[in-house]
């Protein structure tokens, strides 16, 4: 199992139900992107991670960590990417960090977009970047023949045809904690104090099915952390397959490699091997352990 944060985003849990419902209709393009420039604390991730020789990994290819990005749009619409064509950005930063002979990959790309082809026949833009003057972003957005999800710094709307059913989603993508809701007769079964509140979540968040014992735990990556322990707990003792599989795994990285072997031929437009789906279908909990 893959621990990718991006599957219970807000954002995506919302895209995913509507998805289901048939809100979307059929998929026509979708885009995702992770943002995260060196100066938001990549060079102490890269300095812990890699420790004396920290250099020769800190410049790896962006597209070699695309599954905050890809996930977003393969678990909603379960397509898979076919074919991409991506485009590199040639880093000219004074740390040296990328470029041949800086890094493993002689890689010169600190950015890099790239346009992919679905097995569904809807498109798709990722972009991994990692050197721009932004806050830093995980998000997506999404095009449909019947609506639409769309995701910004300035906010997230649903829209349709129809401009007067615009609909702002931002206020049930904040994580700012929600009231555990007892399963029992109690009349205070909704607790709005600090002992009963999963920390971190947003009223997307199915809190329902988690254990008791995670209440007033924070949960860090936009609520996720505990779902994806749930996740695999559950898989280890049940023997059930979790969501985040090997994969799905497989179907979020292998394209983000096809990618940068892309960007290294000028874009040159290249077929993404597939290895399948997994045997049966993830189980999605509903209820908490028993």
């Amino acid at each position: 199992m893959l621990g990718e944060t991006s599957y219970y985003y807000p954002a995506v849990l919302y895209c995913r139900q509507r998805f289901r419902a048939g809100d979307f209709g059929r998929a026509v393009y979708g885009e995702a992107e992770y943002i995260h420039d060196f100066d938001h604390g990549l060079y102490d991730v890269m300095k812990w991670r890699g420790g004396d020789r920290w250099r020769e990994t800190a410049g790896g290819p962006p597209m070699h960590y695309p599954t905050h990005s890809t996930s977003q749009i393969l678990s909603v619409t379960g397509a898979h990417m076919t074919r991409v064509s991506c485009q590199g950005f040639v880093d000219d930063h004074e740390d040296g960090l990328f470029g041949v002979g800086a890094n493993r990959w002689d890689n010169p790309f600190s950015n890099q977009t790239a346009l992919f082809r679905m097995s569904d026949g809807s498109s798709c833009r990722i972009s991994e970047m990692r050197r721009l003057g932004h806050p830093g972003a995980v998000r997506m957005s999404l095009f449909g023949t019947q609506g639409c999800f769309e995701q910004e710094d300035a906010g997230a709307r649903w829209l349709t045809r129809d401009r007067r059913e615009t609909e702002s989603i931002d206020e049930q993508l904040v994580c700012a904690g929600v009231p555990v809701v007892l399963l029992s007769d109690d009349p205070m079964r909704v607790v709005t104090a600090d002992d009963g509140t999963h920390k971190g979540m947003s009223i997307l968040h199915p809190i329902q099915r988690l254990p008791r014992e995670f209440t007033n735990i924070p949960s860090g990556h936009a609520g996720s952390h505990q779902f994806l322990v749930d996740d695999f707990v559950r898989a280890a003792v049940n023997g059930d397959l979790p969501p985040n599989n090997a994969w799905d795994a497989a179907r979020y990285a292998l394209p983000g490699i096809i990618a940068h072997e892309s960007s290294q031929r000028g874009g040159e437009l290249l077929e993404i091997l597939d290895l399948g789906a997994p045997p049966c279908a993830p189980v999605e909990y509903s209820e908490p352990p028993t």
